[in-house]
């Protein structure tokens, strides 16, 4: 009986091992973690109602945009604010806020990486307050975002994780490069965007700092809070486990059980 103990111990420990060591990120840089979503789910409407966000930001961006970033989820959505505290301009009353060259818009970029390094799926968006110019084209489906300003340009984000290819409990690659967007490339661009960009000043954050989006090592990453609270999720190898032990469970009882019969 107790080399049966030892041996449901070994694999009790390697089952929780697995739960928690699922593929994951391929990035080098820094990264962030989400909190589980308790209680109501944000509102993507550009306004910052009281207990929201509730909680200290995940990542801060000191310069040159000074920006709190807050990560939490629940088993279907992540929901992310780029809190722009250094972004004090509406740029909808201090400038136009237009595609045409001056570009006046402010803009929001993050970028997410499947673990698998196979795709990169990018949420891109401009405008101004109450109103979005435009997105990218392949923004992520059934994603939703609101831009908003209360003394400081913020955005809220809404991102199903059927979109980005991720689930509860995975870190994924993650970041907010420099991207272009209006007028040429690389060096050329005339107006560059990440998390976030300020049409007013034309001031711009990246991160993680001197990060290249065509290689993943310099990107930072994300981790995603587990879809229940407390309880571990099984990935594939941990669910073939759980079957083997449940199967030889039954096995050892239906013997047991024909011994004390016999």
């Amino acid at each position: 009986m107790k080399k049966i103990y030892v041996s449901f111990s070994f694999v009790f420990s390697l089952l929780l091992v697995l739960t928690v060591c699922a593929p994951s990120s391929h990035a080098a840089g820094p990264g962030l973690n989400c909190v589980p979503l308790t209680g109501q789910a944000p509102v993507i409407d550009g306004t910052l109602s009281p207990g929201e966000w509730p909680g200290t930001p995940q990542l801060t961006i000191p310069s040159p945009i000074q920006t709190n970033v807050y990560c939490r989820n629940d088993a279907q959505n992540l929901y992310i604010l780029v809190n722009a505290l250094g972004d004090t301009t509406n740029d909808n009353t201090v400038n136009p806020c237009t595609n045409a060259n001056p570009y006046r818009c402010d803009e929001c970029l993050l970028v997410f990486g499947d673990a698998d390094q196979t795709t990169v799926y990018l949420a891109e968006v401009w405008g101004k307050t109450g109103e979005i110019i435009g997105t990218n084209v392949s923004f992520p489906a059934n994603a939703e975002v609101a831009i908003g300003f209360n003394a400081n340009r913020f955005y809220e984000w809404k991102i199903p994780f059927s979109s980005i290819n991720a689930t509860p409990g995975q870190t994924i690659d993650f970041s907010s490069p420099k991207a272009c967007k209006y007028a040429g490339s690389g060096e050329y661009c005339v107006i560059q965007a990440s998390m976030p960009f300020d049409g007013a000043t034309l001031n711009d954050n990246e991160w993680p700092v001197g990060v290249d989006v065509n290689n993943r090592t310099t990107w930072g990453s994300i981790t995603l809070a587990q879809r229940v609270i407390g309880v571990p999720a099984l990935n594939m190898w941990g669910m073939i486990i759980f079957m083997v032990l449940a199967g030889l469970g039954v096995v050892y009882y239906m013997r047991r059980k024909r011994r004390t019969n016999s």
